[in-house]
């Protein structure tokens, strides 16, 4: 991360001074800005890392350069046999083309895990499901569905479930208390629809 400068010179050396006016002027560039950022990925990728977290890595650039960074750490993780990728993206397309298993989370909290073709087939929270139906799909007509309401201020959570204000199927319960994980076989779910506990 490149950090601007402190303001103020008052106190510091000429060549100190000379320093922070290059600096500044360069930081101030918006293309630099833009380069800075856009070759983050890359500079992440040539330490070859064991584990590379990657956080929205393809946001905000074309599809043919999102294809490119896609490839590039698949073929890192390819290369070196044992490298690992956590890859944190809202775009379900690039976890149906990169993923293996995938980690539902909605508001700080996971809500289900499963392998990527089980979720994909069979998606089971209601958050999960939500999000599906969210999804363009060339066969839509009129206006997309979306999810009502607003994600919780964070410093602000619902005493039970974090989804249960926008959840079609809330039950009581889910107001009270926050669901464990109940194993479903090839999922594990964060939800209370699942659990002996839902008439409580």
């Amino acid at each position: 991360m490149i950090r601007r400068p402190p303001r103020s010179t008052q106190g510091v050396s000429s060549a100190a001074s000379d320093v922070y006016k290059r600096q500044s002027q360069v930081i101030s560039s918006s293309i630099i800005w833009w380069y800075v950022s856009k070759s983050d990925d890359s500079m992440a990728l040539a330490c070859r890392p064991s584990i590379l977290i990657a956080d929205e890595p393809t946001t905000a650039l074309d599809v043919t350069i999102q294809a490119q960074i896609l490839v590039l750490m698949m073929s890192l993780s390819a290369q070196k046999g044992d490298a690992a990728i956590l890859l944190i993206t809202h775009d379900l397309a690039v976890v149906a083309e990169t993923c293996d298993r995938v980690i539902v989370m909605y508001g700080g909290q996971v809500q289900e895990i499963a392998s990527v073709d089980e979720l994909f087939k069979n998606p089971l929270h209601p958050y999960t499901k939500a999000l599906f139906k969210s999804r363009p799909e060339i066969r839509t007509q009129g206006r997309l569905s979306s999810i009502k309401g607003t994600v919780p201020n964070p410093y602000m959570q619902p005493k039970g479930c974090s989804f249960e204000p926008r959840c079609e199927v809330a039950m009581d319960i889910c107001k009270k208390k926050v669901p464990g994980f109940f194993d479903l076989g090839e999922h594990l779910v964060s939800c209370w629809k699942y659990s002996d506990e839902e008439g409580l």
